[in-house]
């Protein structure tokens, strides 16, 4: 019986951590299919001197939606939170996910230079 208590036990705790992982794993998908839209809607009207980096974050936020399923629909993801962005503002979107594009440069100049420091 305490055999059996103890691997439903570890069923539940699994189960929960599961949720709990395919959750963040979502909000990680949306968060980057706001990057992406946002991206992509500035760069429709942006000055010269901003599309490269806006391109850059395209790329860089399209790379981890695939990353993370190669077989996801990016374009459906990427449908979905249009509304969102709009109601946001593309502009504070791409301000906001700016942060992980400098973080991801920070770490690719730390590997490239060999230090071991974060």
């Amino acid at each position: 019986m305490k055999l059996l208590k103890g691997m439903l036990a570890g069923v539940v705790i699994s189960v929960t951590l599961g949720t709990a992982h395919a959750q963040d794993v979502d909000r990680q998908m949306t968060d980057d299919a706001r990057c992406l839209m946002a991206a992509v809607l500035l760069s429709e009207r942006a000055p010269e001197e901003m599309k490269a980096g806006l391109q850059i974050q395209i790329f860089y936020f399209l790379g981890r939606i695939s990353g993370r399923d190669a077989k996801i629909d990016e374009a459906a993801v990427v449908q979905r939170e249009i509304p969102n962005v709009l109601a946001i503002g593309a502009a504070k979107e791409v301000q906001r996910c700016s942060a992980a594009i400098v973080s991801a440069t920070q770490e690719l100049v730390r590997l490239a230079d060999g230090s071991d420091k974060k």
